[in-house]
């Protein structure tokens, strides 16, 4: 079971357990750059098909927006709680707004028709190779519907959404920043088109974190308990996290706290940070109610993760170390340390969690010998 220093490690470091989520926005103080010409209008919503985290059955369609068509058959989404994010345009792209130009090259111009069917090959694979679009990034940010569902089909049989790598960050792209991305399209091509959504990428990570953590945290204040079960199920996930962040490193990429791949360790803790908090305001248990509560949670990490190991010892304390480790990375890059640091932080304190876990791994498994014998 997680240790009590281990669990005061993490919360020294500012993990979301019994915390408020943290993220930082850049470019705070960035203009919107100007409107985004009506020809765009409505196709962009339709984005929302594949956006947001999994939601449980008794989620309400009015917190993540409802999809549908108007009466001249064209794609919209009404809004729901999370509103329109501020557009925060990189500096050297501020201007492009202000171009005679403008409205003509923002506008969205298909870059291919799609195809009716998979072939064979396709469907032996589960995956679109040919998606019948020319540039089905182009298509997806400008609410291609059937780009979209492509995209998405491919993202889910190739283990990205799972892994938290997929591209549901472009749904956060606003009106003017798709404005924009069509005119460098139009003016400058695909690469310089992708340049700039990979400058916007940060942001856009971290509106769409904001956004979950927003919806975890609703379902959580809602339904405490299948939310905790939820979070106890879905934490493995973690690993992706930590060799994700290792991979970056190694590639000498920048660690994004906001990224997807960090999934499986802000949804847990923006989970059990909500519960947490419910607890310790109820008047009823307070601090140490909350306390209990992480504890807990704890002890359900590890049974799980035993369970789902078949109770091989050397793969269980894999998984809960990785699991700590992930969560701490995440952590200290949140305090502002840097990259290096706060992988070497995160894996010293995977350590020092899978040493701990193998004390209470033995003595569950060497009890269950005795008794058995």
């Amino acid at each position: 079971m997680r240790t009590v220093g281990l669990t005061r490690l993490r919360a020294a470091m500012g993990n979301a357990r019994g915390t408020e989520p943290t993220r930082v926005l850049e470019n705070e103080g960035a203009g919107d750059g100007g409107g985004r010409p009506s020809g765009l209008s409505g196709s962009r919503r339709l984005r929302a098909a594949m956006e947001s985290p999994p939601q449980p059955e008794s989620a309400g369609q009015d917190d993540l927006g409802e999809i549908g068509r108007n009466d001249a058959g064209e794609s919209s989404h009404k809004s729901g709680t999370f509103g329109e994010p501020e557009s925060r345009l990189p500096e050297a792209y501020r201007g492009i707004t202000e171009k005679a130009d403008y409205s003509e090259k923002s506008r969205y111009m298909p870059t291919g028709s799609g195809k009716k069917g998979m072939t064979w090959q396709e469907a032996l694979l589960g995956q679109w190779l040919n998606t019948g679009y020319d540039d089905p990034v182009y298509e997806v940010v400008n609410g291609n519907t059937d780009a979209i569902n492509k995209r998405f089909s491919n993202e889910s049989v190739s283990g990205s959404t799972l892994m938290g790598t997929d591209s549901r960050f472009l749904n956060q792209l606003n009106d003017t920043e798709i404005g924009v991305y069509n005119a460098i399209h139009a003016t400058e091509g695909k690469d310089a088109a992708d340049r700039f959504l990979r400058e916007l990428e940060s942001e856009l990570n971290a509106r769409q974190r904001e956004k979950e953590e927003a919806y975890w945290t609703k379902e959580a204040e809602r339904n405490p308990v299948g939310m905790s079960v939820f979070s106890t199920l879905t934490k493995p996930l973690s690993v992706f996290s930590y060799l994700k962040q290792a991979e970056k490193l190694a590639d000498g990429e920048k660690l994004d706290p906001n990224a997807g791949y960090n999934r499986g360790s802000y949804t847990a803790n923006a989970i059990r940070g909500a519960v947490s908090r419910k607890i310790e305001k109820s008047g009823n248990w307070g601090k140490a109610g909350s306390y209990g509560y992480d504890l807990a949670m704890s002890m359900s990490d590890f049974l799980y993760t035993s369970a789902i190991t078949g109770g091989m010892e050397p793969l269980a304390l894999t998984v809960m170390g990785t699991e700590a480790a992930a969560d701490s990375v995440l952590a200290a890059k949140e305090r502002g340390l840097s990259d290096e640091r706060s992988f070497l932080i995160g894996t010293a304190a995977g350590v020092i969690e899978a040493a701990t876990e193998k004390v209470g791994f033995d003595a569950l498994f060497k009890t269950g010998v005795r008794s058995l014998g």
